[in-house]
Formats: C-alpha cells, structure tokens, sequence
C-alpha cells in the first residue's frame, strides 16, 4: 500500500476539523463569553470542527461594541486551543454589507440608489418643469433629482414612440403622448437596518466603506489568527435589490449609482438615458436595452462588491465565502444579482444557501459547483437545513447532505447553532444544532459520516462530459419593470414568468443528472474569459468537456460565445440545442426537440450506467465519479425516501473496487464480477437515502420477530407544555382563554410596546436598556392542567423564572433556592421543583411587575408522569406498543425512548442481521450487550450484528431518538409548514386548529432478526 493510500486511510478513519462542518453559530442574546466558551467545547465533542459567528435576532450586546470583541477574542483563543476553526460573518444578521446601518450612515453616497420611473400626463409637465427641471445647471447621475423625462406614445406596458425632451426649454407635446419622468433617488430607510437604507453595492467606495467597518476592525482585533485559527468570512446575500428599499408606491425603479452612465457608455457606447424607456416598456429595442442593462449592471456589481472583497480577503489571508440571494429563482436571481455564477471567481470558498427539506433545487448547486470545477476551488459550502423545524431527523441531514454533495459540495454550514432558546429565538428557522437539541449528544454520528464523505469526494477531479450552457443572457433581454409601480420584489411583471421558465431549466437539469449524464453548467461571462476550444473538446478553464448543450429558449448567445463555439465545432466537436433556440451554422450543431432524444445524442458521452432490475437507468439512483491518481472515487447516493433500491453498475473500465464505510471509516474490498473488456460491474443494494455499495448473494434465512408490546426506558422527564393562558393586568377582569403568544401580543399592544413574537423587527440590544412607560403594570397569568394521578417530583420550567412570582393552587409553590435550581434543554429554561399537585384541576399562578424587556412563553410540567389524549397527567405506560409514542403518554417528551429487546443466539457462524421497520426518529442507535453498533439514520434496514452478539441471551436496546418538535411545536398549524419559520407558531384564524397536531415518533413496525447462511454448493 502506498504512503498516499495510508494517509488516506487514516484521514477516513480520524477526519480532522479541516473536513467537519461549519454551523451557523447564532449569537442572539445577551453574550457572556464563559457562556461561550462552553458552548465552543460542547461542539467539539459533538464533532463540529469550527464555526461562523453570525450575529442574529434578538442580540442584546452591541454588534462589533467592545462586549463583542472581547466575546469573539474569547472564541478565536478556545478554538484555537480545541484545534478548530473561527469563520467570521460579515453582518449584523443579513444581508451583507451595512455593517448594522454603519455604512450607509455615511451619506447618499453609500446608500442604495435607483434610477425611478414616474408616467405622468403630459398635463403634469409644467409643474414638473418649475419645480424638479427649472434652474438646475447639471443634470449628470452624480446628483439626486430628475435626469431624464421623456414625450412618448405608450399602451399599458406597449411604448410605440418615445422622444427625450430637452431639459433646458419647455417642450410641446402631441396627442396621445404621455410624460415619462426619470429620477436618481435614493431608497428610503428602514427598520431591518437599524433605520438606514440599504447600501450602494455599485459603489465600490461604499463597498471599501463596509471592509473598514466591519473587516478591518476584526483585523485590528484578531487579525494574526487570520489564515490560521480564523480560516475566513461569510458574506450573506448582497444584492442589488434589497426587499426593504423603498422609493414611493408609483414609481418604478432598477439599480444605479452615483456616475453609472459614464460607466454603461463605456461598455456599450451609447447614452443608456437615450434608450431608457424601452427597458420598463415593452417595444422594438427593449431586449437589447436590457440585455445592455442587466449585462453590464452584473459585471459592475461583481468588481465593485466581490472582488474588492475578494482582494482584501487575498491580501489578508482570509478566504472569502458566502452564497448569493434568490439563487434558485431565475428570474428573481437576475434583479438581485444581475447573474449568479460570474461572482463565485472572486470567492476561495463558494457557496449556497439550500433552504428547507427538500432537493429540488438543482440549478443552486450546479450553478456553484461547476465554477467551482472550473476554476480550481477544491472546497464548496452550503448553508443548509434551515426552515426544516424542531422535528428535523438525521435521517433527513443524511437525504439532503447526500444530494449536495453527490452533485459536487463537500462542506456543511447548519443553519442554526443558536446560542439561546430564549423568547423568539426559538423560533428563529429552526432546528437548533447546538446543545440546546436533546439529540445533540448524538451530533458526532452525522458529523463523522460528512467529514469522511469531505475527505472521500476531495480526491482528484470529478468527472462530467456535458457542458450546459446557461441562459442567463436570454432573461437579461426579457426582463423589464412595470412603469407604474414596483409590487413585491417577487411580483413584479416580468419576474413570476422568468422564474417559470428557470423552473423548466432546474428539470432539465434533474433529468440529465438522474439519467447519468452529468453535467456542469457554463456562464457565457466566464466563457468569454476562460472559454477555449482544445482538440476537439470545449474547455473552461481547468474543465473540459466532450459536449455542449443549450437549453430550449436560450434564443441569444453572446458574441464572445458563439465565436467560441463556432472554434469548438471546426475542430470536429458537437452542440446539442433543444428546440426552440438560437441556431448557429455548422453541421456539428444538433437540434433535438425532446429531453428524451436529448438523452439519446449524449448517449456516447456517458461514463456510467446504473440499472434498475427492467434494464433501464435508475433515476432514484445518483452518482458522483472522480479520477484520482490510477484510480477513481465513485459516490452513490438512493435520493428516494421512500423505498430502497437494487442496480447494477456498470463503469468502463476494470478495477478492484473497495467499500467504504463511511459509518467507520473503514475499507474493505467489495467481491465483484467483471464483464470483460468493457469494465466492471457492482450490485449495489441501497436502503433508502442510502449512499452505500454492495454485494448481495443468495443465502438460507432462519427469522425471529420480536413482540410488538416492548419494555423501555426514557433518558429525559416527561414534559406537559402550557401553551395556553388567562392573564389580566393591575387586577382587572380575567382575558378569555388564548395561546400564550396572543396574551404576549395584547398585554404589549395595551401598554403602547412593539410587537415581539415575531423575529425581523430591530435588534434588541437596540433598545431593551430604555425605560418604557408601560413597564412596572402587575400582570398575572393563569396556566390550567389536570392530574388523574399525582406525580411525584414533578417540576416547572419556565423562562426568565427568576421575573416571577408562582403560586400552585393558592400556595406558594416548590423552593427555588440556587441548590434547587436546575434547567430543561437550554440553560435559560430554568427549573423549580412543583409541590402541591393535587388530583383533579390545578392552577399555577406567575405574577410579576410587567417591563417592556420581557418575553412570555410557554411553560413546561416535567417528571415521571404520562400525558393522556385530553391532555390530563397520567401514569406511564408499563410498556410501549409498537407505533406512535405520543399516542402512549409522551405527547411533548423531548428526548429519546430506550425499547429493550431479548435474543437467544444458538450460534455465530451464521451471518446475523438485525431487520428494522420504518421508525419515526431523527436518528436510531442501537446497543447489544452495552456496545454500540453503527448509527442508523432511519429504520427499514438490515444491520449486520454477528460480532456483537454472544451465545445465549442478548439484551438489544435501540434508542429511538426524538426532537424538541411536540415539546415546541408548532402546534396549531393545519398543515406541515414547507418553511417552518417565526409565524409558523403563531397562525392566523384560517391556519388554525384546536387540535394539538404533532409529529410521530417511535417503532412503527415489528422487528426481527435473520440468521442468514451462505447456501452450500449444489
């Protein structure tokens, strides 16, 4: 073996932070950095090999103040001493380039501009001329004001005719003509900047203004860390289109900044206020005019922003990382970004925001990880599993994980590790992935798979025949903007279309990758830099490829493009065009008309086959190949969640191949049978989300079910959360019944204070140190449950316990001494014991003196009790039955269930497999005689337990692990939210329902065990 395949080896067994994910690590209380420091060491132990320290709502330390700093000092040293990595985050929350409102503070010059549209009656023109034109001696675009204004023949969004008036006389119009005023203006503040308007990211002084205010003062701060310790930073969706800039509810606008026309002259060589009207119109020049616009806005917004980032970064020996806004959405990505894949060339580390439980979103990847293929970055972040909620399983981090790094990621970035539960944090776009989770102390399972599946997919290079073009030129010419009035940024005229037909190009991309035809996609701008036909074969930069396609609707090409490919097909290469599309002259360009004969004419760049057992390519069935070295790497991946699969590999060339375990990191070699010349063939057996190869062979089975009533064990109290409330104020009349969010709601509303239940408003550390004229009112509230059997030692938890007085049925309840005291999930859920449960109704009274810092929520009953289906504390079941568990008791337990099996093994010659049936966890471990075997990250699979089990009688425990989802909710939601996220917990009327809906968890079906021998020769 050689020394490269030892080191190998070793790094698959013992994965170092370098390969081990990134969390998002959410600083959004009050900071202490003891607290913090703890924190740093508990996700050591969990297998995270670092963080990003990434401020966010509900921060009550001053954002980059002197607290802050010394926080992120206290960080930097125990990172460093742990040997793990400090990312720094460039904002206060998002997105980036504010510095917390610091930077667009400056002046207009660093705030966001647009260039408006007004569409007057030419009966409006004299006013407009005495009070906006009259007596201005410039009209350059290095001042606010009107620039242009426009006589032109329109109808709706049709513009026929159009003339620009002089700005220096009174000009006479004709009949039907309409008045089009064209402004500079600058966007309005807003509440989510810390009253500031959002940045100019066209301005590169605006762009160096937010690297002084944010990058240096960590400079002066940590600055010899950088490179080391503190590897680098996330910039989080810049853009040139912020959803809160605000420029009037008529007027129309698109990015500009101060001096940008000399700026478009000098790219296209006209006036761009000469033809201005027809990119908000629709008429005979509107697709050049835009595809001008949007062409060049993207180049000016990727020198300005990223590469100035980018070369500070350099020059500091910082990588610069992060993801781009609405990366998904063709349209919309267009008018934030003016393009995607141009700005990840000045990124070290490029990245994607992956949102939700899902793995659609193929164009987000893609479009990341085929620049990053191209221009030589061996490392590709996503920030993903956020909005998946409290009932996030390790199964669905294994799915999603999975998917991205088959098409080409190989670091993660979780979204969230939130420091404090506290109040409206623990509605921040749940999971938590923090030691606030009841789950976390299983974290290294998933941590150690990902590191070793780092390690795995960063050898040699990824193997992809087919260039995709992307069209991005064709949405620069379609997109224009309504002339009368911009609605929601996602609204607007012509985006919902863009993102349809982006829709159509992420399928196209789904089908060829299912089919095994991978592919990376190219960017015509990066074409025109890095782009060269070689030897008959289409390179960009460091990739080349042995075919082109272009998508059906790309109906332009840019000039540098088509020349290139003209190049390309000369030299005996092949363009495949999905009709209909631009056509170019050459007999080796190719049109099809359907995916399918697409698939067809690419049938000889393939480089894989995977069969299901009809012949044909299974599509559930992903696969990622690289070459390394004389050997390669090949990653397979069973997307479908619902049912395992069996294929045939099929790969052209011969070879030995090996399994890797990435449970263990170990390697052994696979049997295998070769079809001669033309390569080799694997049978691959996959559970479902399952990402492993195997050899089945055909075996006599000996089965043992296990009974469906099982003794079990609980690691954590039962919880019963009081999620609904009476309350008065100052001994008024009691409220009616509500949820305790509502209470919170109409007890501030009274007292003149804003709203809180809700995250997204200004940052607390903003304001919680006022006084508020409501504070000090005497507020009660009243939590109701009922006991059909009395618990012993039950205790209350609740936030902030030290606010309030308790009363427990008239009476003082528990001892809330410092001996005492204790916490349930995060350290701020603090606990006292409840003494006084009596049979029948009970009544907890908190009361305190009310102040505009507080948060109410939800309190939580814990102990060695049950919970009935009306919701009243009962005993615990003696023992569970197969199925749901918040069906027997546990409706809000928060922790895991231990389910105690017996087996008596005859013997151990036999290969023994232990078979589980679906199971509702976010992950399941199992124990046999108190030794762990491997992680299982769902149920419905075969665990080969031979070697654990010793003759005779066996004690099995498989701990189902549960989430704090049902301790959390949301409860009252009609339906699963897509995006679970802060008014996901707080429904309106139409969304709402009485009942309790939570989500399953435990052994769904019965278990059994298989002594499988190998069949003797016939």
């Amino acid at each position: 073996m050689t020394d490269m395949r030892k080191e190998l080896r070793e790094k698959l067994r013992n994965p170092d932070a370098y390969y081990r994910s990134l969390p998002f690590w959410a600083w959004n209380g009050k900071l202490d950095p003891e607290e913090l420091v703890r924190q740093v060491r508990l996700m050591q132990e969990a297998g995270v090999g670092g963080f990003f320290i990434h401020s966010r709502d509900g921060l009550e330390t001053e954002y980059l103040g002197t607290e802050w700093m010394e926080c992120v000092k206290a960080v930097v040293a125990e990172a460093k001493k742990l040997g793990m990595y400090a990312w720094l985050y460039d904002e206060d929350r998002w997105p980036s380039g504010t510095a917390g409102g610091r930077v667009p503070a400056g002046g207009d010059a660093y705030r966001c501009k647009g260039l408006t549209l007004e569409v007057l009656g030419t009966s409006e023109y004299s006013r407009l001329y005495e009070e906006e034109i009259r007596g201005r001696s410039s009209f350059s675009d290095d001042r606010n004001g009107v620039l242009a204004a426009y006589a032109a023949r329109v109808n709706g969004d049709e513009i026929f005719s159009c003339r620009r008036i002089s700005m220096q006389e009174k000009e006479a119009f004709t009949g039907h003509e309409v008045l089009l005023a064209v402004r500079l203006e600058v966007s309005a503040p807003s509440e989510w900047f810390n009253h500031e308007a959002p940045p100019d990211n066209l301005n590169p002084d605006c762009v160096k203004r937010f690297l002084e205010e944010t990058h240096e003062k960590y400079r002066a701060v940590i600055g010899e860390e950088f490179g080391k310790t503190v590897p680098g930073i996330f910039t989080d969706e810049p853009s040139l289109h912020d959803r809160h800039a605000f420029f009037g509810e008529k007027r129309s606008w698109i990015p500009w900044t101060y001096g940008y026309g000399a700026y478009f002259r000098t790219i296209t060589g006209y006036d761009f206020l000469d033809v201005l009207p027809w990119l908000y119109f629709n008429g005979e020049k509107s697709e050049q005019v835009r595809r001008d616009y949007w062409g060049s806005i993207t180049k000016r917004y990727s020198e300005s922003y990223f590469r100035t980032i980018g070369e500070w970064c350099e020059k500091n020996n910082l990588l610069f990382t992060g993801h781009f806004l609405q990366e998904d959405k063709m349209g919309l990505a267009v008018r934030v970004n003016g393009a995607v894949m141009p700005h990840y060339r000045y990124q070290h580390v490029p990245g994607i925001d992956l949102l939700c439980e899902q793995t659609e979103e193929y164009l987000t990847v893609k479009q990341c990880t085929s620049v990053a293929r191209q221009l030589g970055k061996k490392q590709v972040l996503t920030e993903t599993y956020g909005c998946t909620g409290w009932e996030f399983t390790f199964e669905g981090q294994k799915w999603i994980g999975d998917w991205q790094y088959v098409l080409g990621v190989n670091r993660r970035c979780q979204h969230l590790a939130l420091y404090s539960l506290r109040g409206c944090r623990k509605r921040d776009y749940p999971p938590s992935f923090n030691y606030n989770t009841n789950w976390w102390n299983k974290n290294r399972h998933t941590e150690d798979y990902f590191a070793r599946l780092s390690v795995l997919l960063e050898q040699g290079e990824a193997l992809r025949e087919i260039l995709l073009l992307h069209p991005v030129s064709t949405v620069w010419g379609k997109l224009g903007c309504s002339p009368y009035g911009n609605p929601l940024r996602r609204q607007e005229r012509d985006v919902p279309g863009l993102n349809q037909y982006g829709e159509c190009f992420n399928g196209l991309i789904a089908f060829l990758v299912r089919k095994h035809l991978d592919c990376d996609l190219g960017d015509e701008m990066l074409i025109g830099e890095f782009g060269a036909a070689h030897n008959g074969r289409f390179r960009v930069g460091e990739a080349s490829y042995g075919a082109v396609v272009l998508p059906s609707g790309m109906e332009v090409l840019l000039p540098e493009t088509v020349e290139k490919l003209m190049d390309y097909m000369e030299q005996g290469g092949y363009v495949y065009a999905m009709e209909p599309c631009v056509t170019l002259e050459n007999p080796h360009f190719i049109t099809v008309k359907t995916e399918e004969e697409l698939a067809e004419k690419l049938e000889k760049y393939r480089t894989i086959h995977i069969e299901n057992g009809e012949g044909a390519e299974c599509a559930d069935v992903l696969y990622q190949l690289r070459k390394s070295g004389d050997g390669y790497v090949l990653f397979l991946v069973n997307n479908n969640r619902d049912r395992a699969v069996d294929a045939k590999v099929a790969l052209p060339f011969c070879a030995v191949p090996e399994e890797v375990d990435l449970g263990s990191g170990e390697v052994c070699e696979t049997p295998i049978y070769h079809n001669g010349s033309s390569g080799v063939t694997l049978s691959v057996h996959l559970d479902r989300t399952g990402s492993a190869a195997y050899l089945l062979k055909p075996c006599q089975v000996r089965e043992t079910v296990f009974p469906k009533e099982l003794p079990y064990r609980l690691d954590r109290p039962n919880i019963l959360t009081l999620d609904f409330c009476c309350y008065r104020l100052d001994g008024e009349n009691w409220s009616e019944k509500m949820e305790v969010w509502q209470a919170q709601q109409q007890i501030r509303e009274r007292l003149g204070m804003r709203r809180i239940h809700y995250n997204g408003l200004e940052q607390r550390y903003k304001w919680i140190g006022r006084n508020h004229p409501g504070d000090g009112h005497f507020l009660e509230l009243t939590f109701e449950f009922e006991a059909e059997e009395v618990p012993e030692n039950a205790v209350l938890a609740v936030e902030r316990l030290a606010d309030f007085q308790i009363v427990l049925n008239g009476k003082p309840a528990g001892n809330r001494t410092p001996d005492t005291c204790a916490w349930l999930l995060d350290r701020e859920f603090e606990t006292m014991p409840l003494s006084g449960i009596q049979r029948g109704r009970n009544r907890i009274l908190l009361s305190c003196d009310y102040r505009n810092d507080m948060e109410l929520e939800n309190i939580y009953l814990a102990g060695h009790f049950g919970v009935s289906g009306d919701r009243k504390l009962t005993a615990l079941p003696q023992k569970l039955c197969i199925g749901d568990w918040t069906r027997q008791g546990l409706i809000h337990y928060c922790g895991s269930v231990h389910y105690m099996l017996e087996y008596d093994c005859t013997g151990r010659e036999a290969e023994i497999l232990l078979v589980l049936p679906k199971i509702k966890a976010v992950c399941v471990e199992i124990r046999i005689n108190e030794k762990p075997c491997p992680l299982c990250w769902n149920g419905e699979s075969e665990l080969s337990v031979g070697k654990w089990l010793k003759t005779g009688k066996n004690i099995i425990e498989i701990e189902v692990v549960g989430s704090p989802r049902n301790m959390m909710g949301p409860f009252h939601l009609k339906e699963k939210p897509y995006n679970t996220h802060d008014a996901s917990f707080c429904p309106p009327p139409e969304a709402y329902c009485e009942a309790y809906l939570l989500t399953p968890w435990g052994i769904m079906g019965e278990i059994r065990m298989l002594e499988i021998k190998e069949r003797a020769d016939e």
